[in-house]
């Protein structure tokens, strides 16, 4: 079974993995339900590099793929796609395909995975006149053979240039790119708020012994009366510590004030099961016997049910999307984990 360069990821990952045109390729993550509503609603990204990508360049790269394709790919404008075939020049066709224009002289064809050796050892066949694509003419030869490039970016031979792809859908795709076009330059500061002293000497301990002293500050400070000016942030994230806030709206106004114009708030916390069955085993082991377990080996047994109290208590989904709208947020998703008992929101201060 062969393997893609995203085979390892998705199996650390922990993506259901199934075998498909000869490679092991994920098939879903928390199932086909949330994966649906996640890409409907926001974005998904679906692994396809396990298909063929073939670039086809030179002054005369249009006419050759008039030539070898069945569509009419002079339609096409940079960065648009069509979808066609590869006749066989009897009435058949070799594959069908992907034809992306990405200049005048440069073109992106995407084939199927299973046959991206058959449609490459076509193409060659083509360009040196090997085969016969015009029974009228047998004579003929495909126009631009002469000043064509065309390159196999799939094969290792192509090295560091080698090319796979991800596809990228949903109505939020194009701002998850412009997120990763800024994670493209280094954070270049982190600055770090607790109102507990213990909990921000513990943190510079670990700053200090991760090598980060230089770029990360720790403040003292209380999430309802952040001590920063406005529009201070590029982001402000918060890893299941909003269910603490004892001023829950006000805090998250506090984290729109601090924001940039433009930036993005990214919360983790806990929340409550959907299934009914699920959730109801979830709660008794919530309850009753996580509190019992952690208590003995934490010996905080106060702590723990406080735990199973607060997030029972503590709004989730659609009503905490609601209070980040009201805190002024827009474009807010939340997005279930490990079957609802955790959610991702993200959210951004309007530019």
């Amino acid at each position: 079974m062969k393997q893609t360069v995203f085979t390892r990821f998705h199996e650390e990952l922990g993506a259901k993995m199934v075998p498909f045109a000869g490679f092991l390729m994920p098939v879903e993550y928390q199932g086909i339900n949330a994966e649906h509503i996640q890409v409907r609603t926001s974005a998904g990204v679906f692994d396809v590099s396990h298909m063929g990508e073939i670039w086809v360049k030179g002054p005369n790269a249009l006419p050759f793929i008039q030539y070898v394709t069945s569509n009419d790919a002079s339609l096409l404008q940079d960065g648009k796609v069509q979808y066609t075939c590869f006749p066989n020049g009897r009435g058949g066709i070799v594959d069908d395909l992907l034809v992306y224009r990405v200049d005048v002289q440069t073109y992106l064809l995407v084939v199927n995975a299973a046959n991206n050796d058959k449609d490459w050892a076509w193409i060659n066949a083509v360009l040196e006149g090997k085969v016969q694509i015009d029974a009228a003419r047998p004579w003929a030869r495909a126009l631009g053979t002469e000043t064509v490039h065309v390159r196999d970016m799939r094969a290792a031979a192509q090295g560091d240039e080698a090319r796979v792809q991800l596809a990228l859908q949903g109505p939020r795709s194009r701002d998850v790119l412009l997120a990763l076009q800024q994670l493209g330059s280094p954070v270049s500061r982190v600055t770090g708020a607790d109102v507990s002293g213990a909990m921000l000497r513990y943190g510079q301990q670990k700053i200090a012994a991760a090598g980060r002293a230089d770029s990360s500050t720790l403040v003292q400070a209380d999430a309802a009366v952040l001590c920063f000016p406005n529009d201070t942030f590029d982001a402000v994230t918060v890893a299941f510590g909003v269910r603490n806030y004892s001023e829950l709206e006000r805090g998250l106004r506090e984290m729109q004030r601090v924001l940039r114009p433009g930036g993005r708030t990214i919360i983790l916390e806990f929340s409550m099961p959907e299934t009914p069955v699920f959730r109801a085993s979830y709660l008794f082991y919530f309850r009753h016997i996580l509190p019992r377990i952690a208590g003995i080996i934490s010996r905080q047994y106060d702590a723990y049910h406080y735990l199973n109290r607060s997030v029972e208590a503590f709004p989730y989904g659609q009503a905490f999307c609601d209070l980040l709208q009201a805190a002024g947020f827009e474009n807010i998703t939340a997005r279930p984990l490990t079957f609802g008992i955790a959610m991702l929101y993200v959210a951004d201060k309007p530019a």
